[in-house]
């Protein structure tokens, strides 16, 4: 891979900046934050095309409802994409290799456990993977069985708690 790019809506916060560059996977990756809404899908549409432009061989598409035209704008180029929030390989069954798939009641769930257990605190809670709130969508065959098993193992080892990715 010569260049993953993130293009993410909202602000440059701690986790976003930290998967910029991240030793678990080799990538080094350019992130655009900020794209305020009206705006946001044609930005991100600019954004995405100037990133495919420049050689980037796969788009981390992390603007909501705007990105769904990016996933778009990706298949017509010929480069992979990775959705977010849910599987968005319907979209551009193409090339979104997989998605990062948030489960919102998971989420709403554990936090209803803790004010009832009468643990909740006013603090940020990290939630991922291991929690059940964050996973991965099927890769559709896209994927050889090498790069599948590559990636099988990383969420492996998170799962396990030998990867943190979380700030």
């Amino acid at each position: 891979m010569r260049a993953m790019h993130i293009i993410a809506g909202g602000y440059a916060n701690p986790h976003n900046l930290k998967s910029q560059s991240n030793k678990h996977t080799g990538t080094n990756c350019p992130f655009t934050p900020s794209l305020p809404r009206p705006r946001a899908t044609a930005k991100a549409i600019a954004l995405a095309q100037a990133q495919i432009n420049a050689g980037a061989d796969v788009l981390l598409v992390q603007v909501d409802a705007a990105g769904l035209p990016v996933l778009t704008l990706a298949e017509q180029a010929g480069v992979y994409a990775i959705g977010t929030a849910q599987d968005q390989h319907t979209v551009a069954p193409k090339v979104v290799l997989t998605s990062i798939m948030q489960n919102v009641p998971a989420l709403f769930l554990h936090g209803a456990t803790l004010v009832q257990q009468g643990r909740w605190e006013g603090k940020q809670y990290k939630l991922g993977l291991q929690d059940g709130v964050q996973d991965l969508a099927p890769f559709y065959g896209l994927l050889t069985p090498d790069q599948e098993q590559t990636v099988k193992a990383i969420r492996n080892d998170i799962m396990l708690g030998k990867i943190n990715l979380l700030p």
